[in-house]
């Protein structure tokens, strides 16, 4: 089955889902029908729950109150540039596309709607998610009648009776001569057009972004001009900032932004997800991917750490007795959960001259949590290797009062880990963590394999990768990295070289 068979076989199979969940009502008057009609025609939550239950969880999900904001705003404004900030998983596509479009376009509002995507192909997708409710939603049939008149999706157009044209295209297409009878394009949604590896190129993104206000816009309907912007933000400098520092401060420009939760932690689409949902989701979830997709603050590789100089090979613990040394280094926050907490654990390979990331814990927890988590790393250990790691943690901890549940771990399984201070006068933090840079680009740095999957290791790649001076990103994790090359760095070995570490200079007898 090659790829377009692919796609018209699952848009059937999407067809077959939205008449199977679009029963026709029980019967009533033409009266009554018309009543209902008008009532759900009046109310876009009670219009979408009703038209769409198969976007509602089978009618289970109510809409959220942004989903209704959006609508009200769209219907509201002849003219609006409306920008959908969601998260992902806010049904942006779902009603930018599908359900203000018919609410609009059943009230006459709309009469020549254009889907634009970076991608023309995923555009046209899209696209047939509209065609699918207008040929086979039962319910919108019985009310409105058989809307679907010729064209298809797939092609990236088609017509209703009504004359309405619903056309797909790609926002670096010209838009010149667009028409549908004597209707220009009265309603744009720009649906998911960033694109994170094309947005490197800023050429592009400021052909992209011409293209849109001075192609699309400037061929929209006079007096009818709505545009829906239904793109999170994960990317910086990307399309979407460079839509934003054009004309978002003008009058008639709208931004709706909806994150997973508030600052008290309160689901905004609490129909849908609950906080224990998105507690699992974050903690499942890579921080990059977090940061990018769900709380619109996009994160991007630094220019200290690159990414070509991970390396990752298979570390197994029966092999841990083969390092010259291992430390394990704890950088944690005083913050219970705002912060992260930090322990990394490192081996040493001197003939080889290599560092070996074993294990990784890097979380936004309680302390008792790290300390749990240190215990039982500890305990999966074979004893010779329990022998071989020395323990250090940031020097203002040991004396903090927190560092108590440690110790309170260690009384509830009878005995201690050993954990001493690192008590160093420390310089600047980014210049000791931007030090440990050269050993990445020799190639002396290597991954556990084992754990890629991890999500410890793959927040701490994250990280790694973002860290840079004033970008924001949390360093606890590096600078335990760097906490742990500093003592690996002691290491007495046969030939000296000087290294040097956090403003100090150390024989690593390399």
């Amino acid at each position: 089955m090659n790829n377009k068979e692919k796609l018209l076989r699952d848009w059937e199979r999407h067809c077959d889902q939205v008449q199977q969940s679009t029963p026709e009502s029980l019967s009533e008057s033409k009266a009554e029908k018309e009543r209902r009609k008008k009532r759900l025609l009046n109310n876009y939550q009670k219009f979408f729950e009703y038209y769409f239950p198969h976007y509602c969880d089978d009618g289970k999900t109510k809409c959220a109150t942004y989903h209704i904001e959006a609508a009200e705003a769209v219907k509201n404004n002849q003219e609006i540039d409306l920008f959908l900030n969601w998260h992902r998983g806010a049904a942006k596509s779902t009603h930018a596309d599908v359900g203000i479009p018919l609410w609009m376009m059943l009230q006459d509002e709309i009469h020549f709607m254009l889907l634009m995507g970076f991608n023309e192909a995923k555009t046209r997708r899209l696209l047939g998610d509209i065609q699918a409710e207008l040929q086979y939603n039962q319910r919108i049939i019985q009310d409105f009648g058989k809307k679907f008149n010729y064209g298809n999706w797939a092609d990236g157009e088609f017509k209703t009776k009504d004359g309405v044209l619903f056309m797909a295209m790609s926002i670096l297409q010209d838009p010149s001569g667009l028409r549908n009878q004597s209707w220009r394009p009265d309603y744009i949604c720009f649906d998911d057009f960033e694109n994170v590896k094309k947005a490197k190129n800023k050429v592009l993104v400021k052909e992209a972004v011409h293209n849109i206000l001075a192609g699309f816009k400037e061929a929209m309907h006079k007096g009818r001009q709505r545009c829906v912007y239904a793109q999170n933000r994960k990317v910086k400098d990307g399309i979407l900032d460079g839509l934003l520092d054009r004309i978002g401060q003008i009058e008639t420009t709208q931004i709706i932004e909806v994150k997973p939760f508030d600052k008290d932690g309160i689901p905004t689409w609490p129909e849908r997800y609950s906080e224990e949902y998105w507690n699992e989701k974050k903690k499942n979830t890579t921080w990059r991917v977090w940061m990018c997709e769900y709380w619109l603050e996009p994160v991007e590789d630094g220019n200290v750490f690159l990414k070509e100089w991970i390396q990752y090979k298979a570390m197994p613990v029966e092999s841990w007795g083969e390092y010259d040394a291992i430390v394990g280094y704890g950088d944690l926050s005083y913050r219970a959960t705002s912060d992260h907490k930090a322990i990394k654990v490192w081996g040493l390979k001197l003939k080889k001259r290599e560092f070996h990331l074993l294990k990784s814990f890097v979380r936004q927890c309680d302390i008792s949590i790290a300390a749990d988590w240190l215990y039982e790393f500890h305990e999966s250990l074979p004893e010779e290797i329990q022998d071989m790691i020395t323990w250090y943690i940031e020097g203002n901890f040991i004396q903090d009062d927190f560092i108590n549940d440690f110790d309170e771990e260690g009384v509830k399984r009878g005995y201690f880990i050993p954990i001493s201070p690192d008590k160093r006068s420390k310089p600047d933090k980014f210049l000791r963590i931007e030090r440990i840079a050269a050993f990445y680009h020799r190639g002396q740095v290597y991954y556990n394999a084992i754990e890629k999957d991890s999500n410890d290791m793959k927040i701490a790649e994250d990280h790694l990768l973002a860290f840079e001076k004033g970008s924001g990103a949390p360093d606890d994790s590096p600078d335990a990295d760097e906490g742990a090359f500093y003592y690996l760095s002691k290491h007495r070995v046969q030939s000296e070289v000087e290294v040097s570490f956090g403003g100090k200079r150390h024989n690593a007898r390399w």
